[in-house]
Order: C-alpha cells, then sequence, then structure tokens
C-alpha cells in the first residue's frame, strides 16, 4: 500500500465481517491498526476463497485505497 499498490489476495491475512463488492473497509495492519479505508472489487465470501493465495485476484485497487 506505501508504494501505492493494490492490495491483491496474497496480500490479506484474514477478513471480518460480511461486505459486498463496492462497499467501503476498513484496512488494518498485524497490530490491528487501521493503516487505510478502500472500497473492494470483491465481496467477503469471494474473499474467503482466495486471502492468502497468490492470484490475480485484486481486493482493492490503489485508486480507491485512502492511506489513513
Amino acid at each position: 500500500l506505501v508504494n501505492k499498490k493494490s492490495l491483491l489476495s496474497v496480500g490479506v491475512l484474514g477478513a471480518e465481517g460480511h461486505f459486498e463488492s463496492k462497499d467501503v473497509v476498513s484496512i488494518i495492519d498485524c497490530q490491528r491498526h487501521e493503516i487505510a479505508r478502500g472500497k473492494t472489487n470483491i465481496s467477503s465470501k469471494e474473499l474467503e476463497k482466495v486471502k492468502g493465495i497468490r492470484s490475480n485476484k485484486e481486493v482493492v485497487h490503489c485508486d480507491n485505497i485512502v492511506i489513513l
């Protein structure tokens, strides 16, 4: 995220709650601090299937992320 890159599925360790594609979600670090917010490209259900897996799934596009 720091280098203005998109958040890909391989970079996601977990997800909490239910959200749909295009919802705005909080992005937190390993210490549970909110570091950004972004508009998702996939739902929480889809994310559960691909999180942590190296794929082309873009969870949040860099144009849709706001670093806090």
